[in-house]
Protein backbone atom coordinates (compact mmCIF):
# COMPACT_ATOMS: atom_id res chain seq x y z
CA UNK A 1 0.00 0.00 0.00
CA UNK A 2 1.16 3.07 -1.17
CA UNK A 3 2.09 6.23 1.63
CA UNK A 4 -0.64 7.71 -0.47
CA UNK A 5 -3.38 5.87 0.23
CA UNK A 6 -2.33 5.47 4.24
CA UNK A 7 -2.06 9.19 4.73
CA UNK A 8 -5.62 8.87 2.44
CA UNK A 9 -7.64 6.30 5.15
CA UNK A 10 -6.02 7.89 8.31
CA UNK A 11 -7.88 11.48 7.21
CA UNK A 12 -10.89 9.32 6.78
CA UNK A 13 -10.92 7.89 10.13
CA UNK A 14 -9.78 11.33 11.66
CA UNK A 15 -13.07 12.88 10.00
CA UNK A 16 -15.21 9.86 10.94
CA UNK A 17 -14.23 10.18 14.77
CA UNK A 18 -16.78 13.22 15.48
CA UNK A 19 -19.41 11.17 13.59
CA UNK A 20 -18.91 8.12 16.03
CA UNK A 21 -18.80 10.25 19.27
CA UNK A 22 -22.03 12.31 18.19
CA UNK A 23 -23.80 8.89 17.23
CA UNK A 24 -22.48 7.21 20.98
CA UNK A 25 -23.78 10.85 22.68
CA UNK A 26 -26.97 10.32 21.08
CA UNK A 27 -27.20 6.76 22.27
CA UNK A 28 -26.34 7.79 25.77
CA UNK A 29 -29.11 10.65 25.94
CA UNK A 30 -31.82 8.31 24.44
CA UNK A 31 -31.08 5.63 27.48
CA UNK A 32 -31.15 7.93 29.68
CA UNK A 33 -34.64 9.36 28.74
CA UNK A 34 -35.75 5.92 28.61
CA UNK A 35 -34.65 5.26 31.85
CA UNK A 36 -36.20 8.33 33.23
CA UNK A 37 -39.49 6.89 31.32
CA UNK A 38 -39.52 4.08 33.34
CA UNK A 39 -38.75 5.43 36.88
CA UNK A 40 -41.43 7.81 35.86
CA UNK A 41 -43.80 4.90 34.74
CA UNK A 42 -43.11 2.62 37.89
CA UNK A 43 -43.41 6.02 40.16
CA UNK A 44 -46.91 6.08 38.32
CA UNK A 45 -47.98 2.87 39.05
CA UNK A 46 -47.09 2.74 42.65
CA UNK A 47 -48.87 5.56 43.28
CA UNK A 48 -51.92 4.49 41.67
CA UNK A 49 -51.93 1.54 43.69
CA UNK A 50 -51.12 3.28 46.86
CA UNK A 51 -54.42 5.40 45.91
CA UNK A 52 -56.75 2.61 44.91
CA UNK A 53 -55.65 0.90 48.28
CA UNK A 54 -56.05 3.59 50.53
CA UNK A 55 -59.12 4.54 49.15
CA UNK A 56 -60.42 0.78 49.38
CA UNK A 57 -59.04 1.39 53.31
CA UNK A 58 -60.97 4.37 53.96
CA UNK A 59 -64.51 3.40 52.07
CA UNK A 60 -64.22 -0.10 54.22
CA UNK A 61 -63.81 1.72 57.14
CA UNK A 62 -66.53 3.80 56.60
CA UNK A 63 -68.85 0.82 55.42
CA UNK A 64 -67.85 -1.69 58.02
CA UNK A 65 -70.39 -0.78 60.45
CA UNK A 66 -72.83 -1.34 57.90
CA UNK A 67 -71.80 -4.47 56.49
CA UNK A 68 -71.42 -6.01 60.09
CA UNK A 69 -75.44 -4.47 60.27
CA UNK A 70 -76.44 -6.48 56.67
CA UNK A 71 -74.24 -9.71 58.08
CA UNK A 72 -76.22 -9.64 61.32
CA UNK A 73 -79.27 -9.18 59.68
CA UNK A 74 -79.16 -11.48 56.99
CA UNK A 75 -77.55 -13.99 60.17
CA UNK A 76 -81.00 -13.38 62.16
CA UNK A 77 -83.47 -13.61 59.23
CA UNK A 78 -82.11 -17.35 58.39
CA UNK A 79 -83.20 -18.19 62.09
CA UNK A 80 -86.79 -16.83 61.39
CA UNK A 81 -87.15 -19.05 58.54
CA UNK A 82 -90.06 -21.31 60.72
CA UNK A 83 -92.10 -18.01 60.12
CA UNK A 84 -91.69 -17.00 56.78
CA UNK A 85 -90.51 -18.55 53.63
CA UNK A 86 -89.04 -15.98 52.47
CA UNK A 87 -86.77 -15.86 55.45
CA UNK A 88 -85.68 -18.88 55.53
CA UNK A 89 -84.32 -17.93 51.63
CA UNK A 90 -81.37 -16.37 54.13
CA UNK A 91 -80.60 -19.61 56.00
CA UNK A 92 -78.84 -21.13 52.43
CA UNK A 93 -75.91 -18.64 52.82
CA UNK A 94 -74.50 -19.95 56.38
CA UNK A 95 -70.55 -20.80 54.81
CA UNK A 96 -70.85 -17.38 52.85
CA UNK A 97 -71.89 -15.57 56.39
CA UNK A 98 -68.76 -17.27 57.56
CA UNK A 99 -66.61 -16.15 55.36
CA UNK A 100 -68.01 -12.54 55.74
CA UNK A 101 -66.95 -12.16 58.93
CA UNK A 102 -64.04 -14.16 59.28
CA UNK A 103 -62.83 -10.83 56.33
CA UNK A 104 -64.35 -8.03 58.63
CA UNK A 105 -63.04 -9.31 62.21
CA UNK A 106 -59.57 -9.29 60.41
CA UNK A 107 -60.26 -5.96 58.94
CA UNK A 108 -61.39 -4.62 62.05
CA UNK A 109 -58.38 -5.52 63.92
CA UNK A 110 -55.95 -4.27 61.15
CA UNK A 111 -57.44 -1.11 61.64
CA UNK A 112 -57.57 -1.42 65.72
CA UNK A 113 -61.69 -1.42 65.72
CA UNK A 114 -62.59 -3.81 68.66
CA UNK A 115 -66.20 -3.64 68.48
CA UNK A 116 -66.44 -4.47 64.79
CA UNK A 117 -64.06 -6.51 65.22
CA UNK A 118 -65.85 -8.29 68.26
CA UNK A 119 -69.32 -8.34 66.48
CA UNK A 120 -67.93 -10.37 63.17
CA UNK A 121 -66.39 -13.03 65.49
CA UNK A 122 -69.54 -13.50 67.13
CA UNK A 123 -71.54 -13.63 64.01
CA UNK A 124 -68.96 -15.65 62.76
CA UNK A 125 -69.28 -18.14 65.45
CA UNK A 126 -72.97 -18.12 65.55
CA UNK A 127 -72.88 -19.32 61.94
CA UNK A 128 -69.96 -21.44 62.15
CA UNK A 129 -72.05 -23.52 64.96
CA UNK A 130 -75.56 -23.68 63.08
CA UNK A 131 -72.87 -25.13 60.49
CA UNK A 132 -72.25 -27.79 62.39
CA UNK A 133 -75.36 -28.43 64.00
CA UNK A 134 -77.01 -29.32 60.55
CA UNK A 135 -74.19 -31.19 59.36
CA UNK A 136 -74.73 -33.33 62.84
CA UNK A 137 -78.91 -33.53 61.49
CA UNK A 138 -77.43 -34.54 58.35
CA UNK A 139 -74.94 -37.12 59.87
CA UNK A 140 -77.49 -38.48 61.81
CA UNK A 141 -79.95 -38.78 59.18
CA UNK A 142 -77.45 -40.95 57.34
CA UNK A 143 -77.29 -43.20 60.38
CA UNK A 144 -81.35 -44.06 60.11
CA UNK A 145 -82.59 -47.05 61.62
CA UNK A 146 -83.40 -49.93 59.44
CA UNK A 147 -87.32 -49.20 58.11
CA UNK A 148 -87.00 -45.46 58.33
CA UNK A 149 -88.31 -43.01 55.39
CA UNK A 150 -85.75 -41.15 53.85
CA UNK A 151 -87.62 -38.02 52.55
CA UNK A 152 -85.94 -35.61 49.90
CA UNK A 153 -87.83 -32.25 49.04
CA UNK A 154 -86.77 -30.19 46.25
CA UNK A 155 -87.79 -27.42 44.48
CA UNK A 156 -86.89 -27.85 41.10
CA UNK A 157 -87.38 -23.62 40.04
CA UNK A 158 -89.08 -23.56 36.75
CA UNK A 159 -86.55 -22.11 34.33
CA UNK A 160 -83.46 -24.46 35.76
CA UNK A 161 -82.61 -26.17 32.63
CA UNK A 162 -79.52 -28.68 34.42
CA UNK A 163 -81.85 -31.19 34.95
CA UNK A 164 -78.55 -33.70 34.32
CA UNK A 165 -77.38 -32.63 37.71
CA UNK A 166 -80.48 -32.87 39.31
CA UNK A 167 -81.26 -36.20 38.21
CA UNK A 168 -77.97 -37.44 39.50
CA UNK A 169 -78.00 -35.54 43.07
CA UNK A 170 -81.73 -37.09 43.33
CA UNK A 171 -80.24 -40.96 42.15
CA UNK A 172 -76.93 -39.44 45.14
CA UNK A 173 -79.40 -39.29 47.68
CA UNK A 174 -80.94 -42.53 47.21
CA UNK A 175 -83.96 -41.26 49.22
CA UNK A 176 -86.74 -43.57 49.92
CA UNK A 177 -89.63 -40.54 48.87
CA UNK A 178 -88.47 -37.66 46.71
CA UNK A 179 -91.29 -34.41 46.83
CA UNK A 180 -90.56 -32.30 43.82
CA UNK A 181 -92.29 -28.40 43.35
CA UNK A 182 -92.45 -26.42 39.86
CA UNK A 183 -92.48 -29.30 37.86
CA UNK A 184 -93.01 -27.73 34.71
CA UNK A 185 -93.00 -29.85 31.43
CA UNK A 186 -89.41 -30.12 30.74
CA UNK A 187 -89.10 -31.14 34.14
CA UNK A 188 -91.77 -33.93 34.69
CA UNK A 189 -90.44 -34.75 30.77
CA UNK A 190 -86.83 -35.65 32.35
CA UNK A 191 -88.43 -37.21 35.44
CA UNK A 192 -89.31 -40.26 33.51
CA UNK A 193 -85.30 -41.04 33.40
CA UNK A 194 -85.87 -41.74 37.41
CA UNK A 195 -88.67 -44.45 36.39
CA UNK A 196 -86.66 -47.43 37.01
CA UNK A 197 -85.50 -46.28 40.77
CA UNK A 198 -88.89 -44.77 41.46
CA UNK A 199 -91.74 -47.04 39.92
CA UNK A 200 -94.25 -45.24 41.98
CA UNK A 201 -94.98 -41.78 40.95
CA UNK A 202 -98.09 -39.39 41.62
CA UNK A 203 -98.15 -36.00 39.31
CA UNK A 204 -100.40 -32.76 40.53
CA UNK A 205 -100.81 -30.51 37.47
CA UNK A 206 -104.13 -28.36 37.71
CA UNK A 207 -102.87 -25.54 39.42
CA UNK A 208 -106.29 -23.55 38.43
CA UNK A 209 -105.40 -19.79 40.11
CA UNK A 210 -102.11 -20.53 41.26
CA UNK A 211 -98.74 -20.33 39.02
CA UNK A 212 -96.31 -22.68 40.03
CA UNK A 213 -97.43 -25.13 41.47
CA UNK A 214 -97.03 -28.39 39.91
CA UNK A 215 -96.07 -31.17 41.80
CA UNK A 216 -94.64 -34.66 41.71
CA UNK A 217 -94.31 -37.62 44.48
CA UNK A 218 -91.72 -40.39 43.68
CA UNK A 219 -91.38 -43.50 45.54
CA UNK A 220 -89.69 -46.83 45.86
CA UNK A 221 -92.58 -48.76 48.06
CA UNK A 222 -96.00 -48.62 47.01
CA UNK A 223 -98.65 -46.18 49.29
CA UNK A 224 -101.33 -46.81 50.95
CA UNK A 225 -103.10 -43.44 49.30
CA UNK A 226 -102.36 -40.43 47.17
CA UNK A 227 -103.93 -37.45 45.71
CA UNK A 228 -103.21 -34.11 45.63
CA UNK A 229 -105.80 -30.69 45.70
CA UNK A 230 -105.35 -27.90 43.34
CA UNK A 231 -106.39 -25.46 45.18
CA UNK A 232 -108.72 -22.62 45.42
CA UNK A 233 -110.48 -20.44 47.42
CA UNK A 234 -108.65 -21.46 51.08
CA UNK A 235 -106.97 -24.78 49.66
CA UNK A 236 -103.43 -24.81 49.25
CA UNK A 237 -102.06 -26.87 46.15
CA UNK A 238 -100.76 -29.78 47.30
CA UNK A 239 -99.66 -32.89 46.69
CA UNK A 240 -99.69 -35.83 49.27
CA UNK A 241 -98.65 -39.87 50.19
CA UNK A 242 -99.72 -41.71 52.99
CA UNK A 243 -96.94 -44.53 53.68
CA UNK A 244 -97.56 -47.17 56.08
CA UNK A 245 -93.90 -47.17 58.29
CA UNK A 246 -93.39 -48.77 61.81
CA UNK A 247 -97.07 -50.17 61.22
CA UNK A 248 -98.43 -46.36 61.37
CA UNK A 249 -99.46 -43.96 58.78
CA UNK A 250 -97.26 -41.19 57.61
CA UNK A 251 -98.58 -38.67 55.18
CA UNK A 252 -96.06 -37.11 53.69
CA UNK A 253 -97.35 -33.67 51.06
CA UNK A 254 -95.40 -31.13 49.20
CA UNK A 255 -96.50 -27.72 49.08
CA UNK A 256 -95.16 -24.69 47.03
CA UNK A 257 -93.45 -22.96 49.57
CA UNK A 258 -94.60 -19.62 47.82
CA UNK A 259 -97.92 -20.24 49.15
CA UNK A 260 -97.06 -20.63 52.70
CA UNK A 261 -97.97 -17.99 54.81
CA UNK A 262 -96.69 -17.29 58.70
Amino acid sequence: MTRKKIAVRAIRLLLALPIVEARARAIDAEEVLWNEHSDKAVCNGMRVFSWFFSSLDRSLGRAAPWLVGLLAAASFAGWLGPWSWWLDLFSHFRVQYVLAALVLAAFALWRRRPVIAAMAVLLLAANGAEIVRVGALASTAAAMAPGALKILSLNLWNRNRDTGRVLDYIRREDADVVILNEVVPHWARALDQLGDRYPYRFDRTDCREFRLCEATILSKRPWRAAGGSAGGVGRLPLAWAAFEVDGKVLTVAGIPSAMIRS
